[in-house]
């Protein structure tokens, strides 16, 4: 066990005098720093220096950490304490563009030029023939970090703004996260909140329903998740430039920026040591991420920092941070990790129930501390103080409840039970219960169908569900069935991966009808049965149901057709 910030935290005993002094100099401080901020309020608008086109999503930055960028028009909007503008300035920066750095100054509103880069500057072409500092790099990877899975405990800040008045919640965690092997890319790391303390304050005025997620699922480490700018089959879809040697982390390193060489999408600066070609850190960018079903992501920022422990270099902090600019508001997301101990030897899986998961809403972890978990406020304190976590002052907002219509209001509280996992929905195939004359079609699959369903939760684990299903007129006879059930759910396997096991009763009908002509028929079921399904994450299921088909009115004399008991689905349930 290697202790990676201070050698024995909490580990003895400390006497109450002590402690208490210790408390009082904590919150002198803290209060000191707190009296003599002085936030200012700068505005500006960013152009090209040659067209006078607006540019969007340009990155301005005041210090390591706060930041934002410019939205559709160009316009940016930054609160900042003012002596670290009066230190740091403003810097701008943009794929394409030289930096800007802008001294403090009075003003208020800033307009800003930016030139385009000079690409025909001299510049030392990392990726080439023979053997490039980046390819020996990668090829040291197996020897340079952990060929076996190890653990680390450490501290987790998640930030998830909206304005600078509408939405701030914050979120400090205590996590063990556990690494895979390093070059098992296909494994996930894994991680879990062992305790955590949360902020949430929101305006009530703020009507846009933003779910926040994954905020504690995962961890920025590009040695281990191998992206495309450090793969060695794909390093030519990039250009790399060598610049002087600095010091990193202690250790002298080379530095090599790159640019994605086709969409100019991505940039960044990976600093790699000059001893042992390990990636001691790296700074990334990208710009303009779209994801299905998710927010456009306009800037993302990763840091990442790695340190040698016995010849081995493993994680020791990572950043990011991404900026989501849109007509109706802006959304900002830092989450900051710093590894506090590392463990080689005593390693096994975490219980599937303990792995935070992409899709887990940030606002609904919260663990107070029963698995060793509690926070410890100093160690966020003395990252704060060291700049090795990010420190944004929570902001002033009005949490009056405004008064509401009461057709929002009712709207707005119906809106908010269904997305608590009280309405699920999923899609199926299925073999519907009838018996068809072979003479009368030909298709296999007549007899089969795809459908959807709904399921509404009415009491604890009592749901409602609508189900409807179609053949899409397969064999000439087009069949649609339509159902309504009650269920009541039995969760079994709970320490593991959860399978359910649900009875089922309820009734359902089902329509035929001739392809051009006018034959139609009808046939009514009292249904029973069951439905077995099993967690692939939190919020997605697969599952089997079987029914039994009790037929009290038929008519169907038109149609070479029988009823048949059993019917059978599978299919994939998903959570809202």
């Amino acid at each position: 066990m290697f202790n990676l910030i201070y050698n024995s935290i909490n580990k003895k005993k400390v006497s109450y005098f002590l402690t208490l002094i210790s408390f009082l100099i904590s919150f002198l401080l803290c209060n000191s720093y707190t009296f003599s901020q002085k936030i200012i309020e700068v505005h500006g608008k960013i152009i090209d220096s040659a067209s006078g086109k607006s540019l969007v999503a340009v990155s301005i930055v005041a210090n390591k950490y706060k930041g934002t960028v410019t939205n559709s028009k160009g316009e940016f909007h930054l609160s900042v304490d003012e002596s670290l503008i009066k230190e740091k300035g403003l810097i701008f920066s943009y794929v394409g563009y030289k930096k800007k750095h802008i001294p403090f100054s009075q003003n208020i509103f800033l307009k800003v030029e930016m030139a385009l880069a000079d690409n025909n500057i001299a510049e030392v072409v990392v990726y080439g023939g023979g053997k490039s500092i980046l390819q020996k790099a990668i090829e040291k990877i197996p020897i340079n970090y952990p060929l076996e899975p190890f653990v680390q405990k450490g501290a987790m800040r998640v930030y998830n703004t909206v304005g600078d008045s509408d939405y701030f919640f914050k979120s400090d965690a205590s996590v063990e996260v556990h690494f895979p092997s390093y070059i098992e890319h296909n494994k996930d790391i894994e991680i879990k909140v062992m305790g955590n303390e949360q902020i949430l304050l929101k305006n009530p005025k703020y009507q846009a329903d933003t779910k926040w997620l994954g905020g504690f699922a995962s961890i920025s480490d590009i040695v281990h998740q191998y992206p495309d700018y450090i793969n060695k089959n794909k390093l030519k879809h990039y250009q790399y430039h060598e610049r002087e040697k600095t010091v990193i982390e202690g250790r002298k390193v080379f530095v090599i920026d790159f640019n994605s060489q086709k969409n100019k999408d991505i940039e960044g600066t990976l600093y790699i040591d000059t001893a042992t070609y390990a990636f001691v850190g790296a700074d990334i960018t990208q710009y303009n991420i779209n994801g299905f079903g998710f927010v456009p992501i306009s800037v993302a920022k990763q840091s990442i920092r790695y340190q040698m422990i016995d010849s081995k270099w493993y994680i020791k902090s990572a950043h990011g941070e991404s900026t989501h600019v849109m007509k109706i508001m802006n959304n900002n997301y830092i989450r900051d990790y710093v590894a506090i101990s590392i463990d080689t030897t005593n390693i096994s899986a975490l219980p599937y129930k303990d792995v935070v998961q992409d899709r887990d809403e940030n606002i609904k972890i919260l663990k107070v501390g029963n698995d060793g978990g509690k926070i410890n406020d100093s160690i966020f304190t003395k990252l704060e103080s060291d700049s090795d976590i990010s420190y944004i002052a929570v902001p002033a907002i009005d949490t009056t409840t405004p008064k509401i219509a009461v057709k929002k209001n009712v709207f707005k509280k119906v809106l908010s039970y269904l997305r608590n996992d009280n309405l699920r929905e999923s899609l199926f195939f299925s073999k519907m219960p009838l018996k068809i004359d072979p003479s009368f079609t030909k298709r296999f699959f007549t007899n089969y169908s795809l459908g959807a369903d709904a399921q509404l939760r009415l009491y604890k684990n009592l749901f409602l569900n609508y189900d409807w299903q179609t053949n899409f007129g397969i064999g000439d006879v087009r069949i649609t069935q339509t159902g309504f059930y009650f269920y009541y759910l039995f969760k079994v396997n709970k320490e593991h991966r959860p399978i359910s096991i649900s009875p089922i009763a309820g009734y359902n009908y089902i329509k035929l009808s001739n392809k051009g002509k006018s034959e139609k028929g009808v046939i009514d079921n009292l249904a029973v049965g069951t439905t077995i399904s099993m967690e692939l994450t939190h919020r997605e299921e697969i599952f089997v149901t079987g029914l039994y088909n009790h037929s009290f009115n038929k008519n169907i004399s038109f149609f070479p057709v029988q009823s048949a008991n059993l019917s059978l689905s599978v299919g994939i349930l998903l959570k809202l």
